[in-house]
Parts: structure tokens; C-alpha cells; sequence
């Protein structure tokens, strides 16, 4: 597929993935609407959608929305909230007839729920490969390297199917490396538990990224927990392994140490791991107790 197709596209949600979305959607000329609400809706109302971009502030044209109509029909529907918002965004969504949804949240792989919620074939679960933070209606964001994670997409069943295609173009020629996972369940269920691993030992050590790649303990404390966990992941089948995680695995724990301490020492890790914001930790501890919950039902050794 050489010339993708202009789009009509839905972003559900105007936080940090959702308005990155919309803007590197729009730069490719497709038809974009963004569904806010509260402070960010006056925010899009009344500033636009803006970015920054080596220290400039850059405006880009997309349709803002505050309802959304059953009869508004969309190629794409991206759902960019938190996964505790997830059900209250698809009971939003349920009549409206578009018939692609793609769902993007950390979440413990509940897709059967979702679908009881808009009906069978319409989800496409998928992770961004990107972070980024606002400030005074600013956006500021980083796509991630793809060593480390691409744009995950797939459908439930794991079938490369025509939209999966379709969808992987779509975000591939906008700018997002993408990567489509015949298992989206166990990818979600890695990175749940990689990410739940890395910011354990930044609040064990209290501080930010920068001074948990100092903290030896902290530093052990996350080579331990991942570890435990991944083993855990694949006793079940459901480890998927990507470049970092096939480190962990591998490499001698000194070594992966060093590498630990890389990492959290960078700039990435300051705008795609570290969250000073309440809000992360609360979902990222949630999160990783879903996890524990899920091995003890399993009568899995956690």
C-alpha cells in the first residue's frame, strides 16, 4: 500500500495521546475531529490545538468537538483515556455505528468486557509508542525510540486482518513506527508489567529517575521485580519479548544493572517513565495489583 487514504478519524480524548494523534494525523491532511471536555475543552476552544517543536509553538487545524452524534460516521475512533475511564468512554461510543475502535490505555487485557459494551468486531486494541506532557495547553511529547517500543497494534484474535493493514499504514505514514502483535493480551500484560517494574524503584527511592539510576537498591530492587514478574508471564505463555525485555532476560544482572542505570539516567526516561503526577502512580499501583490478582487466580507463584 503506497498512498494511504485520507481518513475521517475520531480521537476520544484530548490528554497527551490523544492530542498527539490529532496532530500527527492532521499533518498528513486527514479529516480530524477531537472530543474534549472540562478545562482542556475551554483550553482547544480557545488557544487551538498547539504544540512545541524546538523551542516553537506550532497550531494545528482539527475539529473540536463536545458530542459526539450516533449518525457521525468515522474510518477510525482512537480512545486515548485512562483505563479506569474506559468503560465510561465506550458507553459513549456504543451507538455510534463507526466500526473500528481502537483502544489505547495501559489496561490488563479485558477485551471481552469492552466488546459486551459496543458489540463483537468493533475493538482494535493498541498501545502508543509515545509520551509527552501539557502545559498550559501546550503540548510537549517525544515518539519513543523503536528499540524500545513502537505504536503496538492487533486484533483480539491475532489475525492480520485488512484493517489491521489499513491501520498499520495509517499510523506508519504519520509518523508513529508501528508494530502489529498477533498476541495484543500478553503484550499488554509485558508492559504492564515493565512499566510497573521501573516505577517501583523510582518511589522506592522517593525521588525522580535521575537520582533512582543512582540508588543501587532501587536499582535491584527493579532488576528483582521484573525479572519475578516476566517469569511469571511466561510460565502462562503470555511473555512477549521485545528488545529490552529479551536484555533482562538474557544478560547477567550486573550487566542489566548498568543498563538500568542507563536508561533511567536519560531523557526518556524522565517524559516516558517518571510521572510526578498522582494520577500515574494511582493507576501504575492499580495496574500492578490487577497483575498480582491475575497470578493468584492463575495459582501462579507471584
Amino acid at each position: 500500500m503506497d498512498k494511504v487514504p485520507k481518513n475521517k478519524i475520531l480521537i476520544f480524548g484530548a490528554g497527551v495521546i490523544g492530542s498527539l494523534l490529532a496532530i500527527q494525523f492532521a499533518k498528513k491532511g486527514h479529516e480530524v475531529y477531537l472530543y474534549a471536555r472540562r478545562s482542556r475543552l475551554k483550553e482547544l476552544s480557545e488557544k487551538g490545538l498547539v504544540y512545541e517543536n524546538n523551542g516553537q509553538n506550532y497550531r494545528e487545524n482539527v475539529h473540536i468537538l463536545n458530542s459526539i452524534h450516533a449518525h457521525q460516521i468515522f474510518d477510525y475512533i482512537f480512545v486515548a483515556v485512562r483505563s479506569k475511564q474506559m468503560e465510561d468512554a465506550l458507553e459513549q461510543l456504543k451507538h455510534n455505528k463507526s466500526s473500528n475502535i481502537v483502544i489505547l490505555a495501559n489496561h490488563f487485557g479485558n477485551y471481552n468486557k469492552f466488546e459486551k459494551i459496543v458489540g463483537d468486531n468493533r475493538i482494535i486494541p493498541a498501545f502508543p509508542g509515545a509520551s509527552g506532557a501539557l502545559k498550559e495547553g501546550i503540548l510537549k511529547f517525544v515518539i519513543t525510540p523503536k528499540m524500545i517500543q513502537k505504536t503496538m497494534i492487533g486484533e483480539i484474535n491475532g489475525i492480520k486482518t485488512e484493517r489491521i493493514k489499513s491501520l498499520y499504514y495509517l499510523l506508519k505514514s504519520s509518523g508513529l513506527p508501528c508494530s502489529i502483535s498477533k498476541n495484543m493480551e500478553g503484550w499488554q500484560k509485558t508492559h504492564i508489567v515493565l512499566l510497573a517494574g521501573l516505577r517501583s524503584g523510582i518511589y522506592f527511592d522517593g525521588g525522580d529517575n535521575y537520582s533512582t539510576s543512582k540508588n543501587i537498591q532501587a536499582l535491584k530492587l527493579i532488576s528483582t521485580n521484573l525479572k519475578k514478574s516476566f517469569k511469571i508471564l511466561e510460565s502462562n505463555n503470555l511473555l512477549v519479548i521485545s528488545p529490552l525485555i529479551r536484555i533482562c532476560i538474557c544478560v547477567p544482572s550486573p550487566i542489566f544493572l548498568q543498563i538500568l542505570r542507563k536508561l533511567l539516567d536519560s531523557n526518556f526516561a524522565a517524559k516516558a517513565i517518571y510521572s510526578k503526577r498522582q494520577e500515574s502512580r494511582e493507576e501504575t499501583l492499580r495496574l500492578e495489583n490487577e497483575f498480582l490478582n491475575w497470578a493468584k487466580i492463575h495459582n501462579l507463584n507471584s
